[in-house]
């Protein structure tokens, strides 16, 4: 039987992948996260902008209590986001069909923002996809890191034994390529950002999920092991 590794440590994650192929899965993390000390907005935002569960996590319970409370209309990426802004007691007001930084970027051409703040809370090493469409849209964008993300110390033993890596971020194969013995264990990626990173540092794509989520990475899991060697 195959073993299909996935970067994501959330184990929920590894178990619906499973469940929908004849293989063996598992949640091993190749990065890490910590919190960056940083500020509220001194200006009160007309639109927050929420990419990851994680941010949420790293908001604190002061950030989250500003976001709640701020006033501001709630931009969420996706679903797994959006659990984490209403577990947190955060209603959203903006979800897109596409669940992605350009498919937020849509969703607000068509609401004509400009000269809106935007609040970006998020990671360190973010893309600029998102800032730099809603500069282009005319909102004035305040991109605030409030975490960054490093390689683990050691490659998990159990990379010895993959078959096939779910990517799960940039920074992930980043990691990979930096810890893991040539040659690298194929892969498929969450994403395009992800599968670009991953295919510069030549580790072997076979393929992206369609929509970046955990359903669109089980699609594209569920199909690449179907035409696996």
């Amino acid at each position: 039987m195959l073993t299909v590794l996935t970067t994501s440590p959330e184990r929920a994650l590894a178990k619906d992948l499973a469940a929908l192929a004849p293989c063996h899965l598992a949640a091993a993390p190749l990065t890490r996260q910590y919190g960056l000390d940083y500020a509220l907005p001194t200006e009160r935002p007309d639109w927050v902008f929420v990419t990851s569960a994680r941010t949420v996590e790293f908001l604190g319970e002061g950030g989250r209590s500003f976001v709640a409370n701020s006033g501001a209309r709630i931009a969420s990426v996706g679903p797994a986001t959006t659990r984490a802004l209403n577990h947190a007691g955060i209603e959203i007001d903006l979800e897109p069909a596409g669940h992605s930084a350009a498919g937020l970027v849509a969703a607000m051409m068509l609401l004509h923002q400009s000269g809106k703040i935007a609040w970006l809370p998020g990671s360190a090493q973010a893309h600029p996809t998102l800032a730099t469409g809603l500069t282009n849209l005319g909102l004035r964008v305040l991109p605030c890191p409030i975490y960054d993300t490093v390689p683990v110390e050691t490659l998990p033993p159990i990379y010895e034994h993959a078959d096939l890596v779910a990517l799960t971020s940039a920074s992930a194969a980043r990691a990979l390529a930096q810890l893991a013995p040539a040659p690298l264990p194929p892969a498929i990626t969450i994403g395009n950002p992800s599968r670009k990173i991953a295919l510069d540092l030549g580790i072997n794509v076979l393929g992206t999920a369609a929509n970046p989520s955990a359903e669109g990475l089980a699609l594209c899991l569920e199909e690449t092991l179907k035409r696996f060697p």
